[in-house]
């Protein structure tokens, strides 16, 4: 339960952070490099004291198509939080995972999706253009563009974690240390690259990232614990659903993001469709 709380209020921590880094106006790609050189940090800590050798092929390799992935998606997040609102950026992130439980149930698991699961991927898609309406959140945008940040933002991110499945299914128990250092590293790289350009970071860009870089490894490390503790038809609907939940009630307090019909029928399809994507094989 402790793992669970950690990963759902750290997760929720990071879109917040994140936010708070655009509305003071930091440059948000160095906050984000200094976040996964933090992270990166950890994994290759991690990775040194290891007591056994930790596999290197093909974690590397798949670590950095992984961290490629995760530097589109920052930066379709960090699009999505100005553009759509933290609240609503987070449900359709959480949203994606309709996608990696798709593919691991067909691939993976080679067995036809339960009908509930057919139904809860039919939720995802019909959710997004919801969250995405004009009046869902005052004063941020809406019409095609938003709409193709979302579904951007839902395929990428979904991606991202079949990488990983892909990833869990190939290599051994052993080469996550340097899968995760071989991913945050790319991210890194792939965030501190294109910012040389535009000058060195300041101060504020460095402490906001580190902060944000401690609510990525919290999370992460709260996800593991939750994991090894919890089934995982428990833990990943609880986690998924409660993090929306509170990263959707910080937007109305910190950020007076408001919240009309159609968004709040928008999330109650999105908290459905997460639910059924996840446990629809524990119904069936």
């Amino acid at each position: 339960m402790y793992g669970l709380l950690a990963c759902v209020i750290f997760g929720a921590a990071f879109v917040h952070v994140m936010r708070y880094a655009q509305i003071r106006g930091l440059d948000i790609t160095w906050v984000g490099a200094a976040n996964y050189v933090v992270a990166v940090a950890f994994s290759s800590i991690w990775w040194a004291s290891n007591s056994e050798p930790s596999a290197a092929w093909p974690a590397v390799p798949m670590g950095v198509l992984t961290g490629s992935l995760f530097v589109v998606a920052y930066y379709l997040f960090a699009a999505g939080l100005e553009k759509l609102g933290s609240g609503m950026t987070q449900c359709i992130s959480r949203l994606s995972v309709a996608v990696p439980v798709v593919v691991s149930v067909v691939v993976y698991d080679a067995v036809r999706p339960t009908y509930l699961q057919f139904v809860g991927v039919g939720l995802a898609l019909a959710s997004v253009p919801l969250l995405t309406r004009a009046g869902s959140v005052p004063s941020v945008g809406s019409g095609t563009r938003s709409l193709l940040l979302a579904f951007g933002l839902f395929g990428v991110n979904g991606l991202t974690n079949v990488a990983m499945k892909a990833y869990v299914a190939m290599v051994p128990g052993n080469g996550m240390p340097s899968f995760l250092t071989a991913l945050f590293g790319t991210a890194a790289v792939g965030l501190i690259v294109p910012s040389i350009r535009r000058g060195p970071p300041s101060v504020h860009d460095v402490l906001h990232g580190a902060v944000l870089g401690l609510t990525n490894v919290f999370a992460n490390a709260g996800r593991l614990q939750g994991i090894a503790t919890m089934s995982g038809v428990r833990f990943f609907p609880s986690e998924a659903v409660g993090t929306i939940i509170l990263t959707v009630f910080l937007a109305a307090l910190f950020w007076r993001e408001r919240f009309g019909p159609r968004a709040l029928f928008g999330m109650a399809l999105a908290i459905a469709a997460i639910i059924l994507v996840q446990i629809g094989p524990a119904w069936s």
